[in-house]
């Protein structure tokens, strides 16, 4: 188990300043929409207050990677998956995985 800090501190009416293991960022705007700017990047916030919901978009691109790196099975399937998104070979079969593909031509190789 990890610890974890997170502070918000009020500077002025609609806007503070969020601190946290991670960095700091600063957030303007009136209750139920929010531009938050800080070192994971720029969002804009709105939502319904007092109810929970809201909706979050990211407006600019962040030069610091998240904490997976961008990796994972979508990704390895991209590097598997010829371009165009169709299976190579003899088997065109829809939804074909590639390397289901390579295995079943391997073993009518051998």
């Amino acid at each position: 188990m990890s610890f974890r800090f997170w502070r918000r501190v009020r500077i002025a009416p609609g806007v503070t300043l969020n601190l946290s293991k991670r960095g700091a960022s600063i957030s303007a705007g009136p209750q139920g929409a929010k531009l938050t700017a800080g070192t994971s990047g720029a969002r804009a916030t709105a939502g319904i207050p007092g109810s929970g919901l809201f909706y979050t978009k990211k407006l600019g691109g962040s030069r610091r990677r998240g904490r997976g790196g961008g990796g994972g099975r979508a990704a390895a399937r991209r590097e598997l998956a010829p371009a165009g998104g169709r299976p190579a070979g003899p088997d065109r079969r829809r939804g074909a995985h590639p390397r289901r593909i390579e295995l079943a031509a391997a073993a009518g190789r051998s």
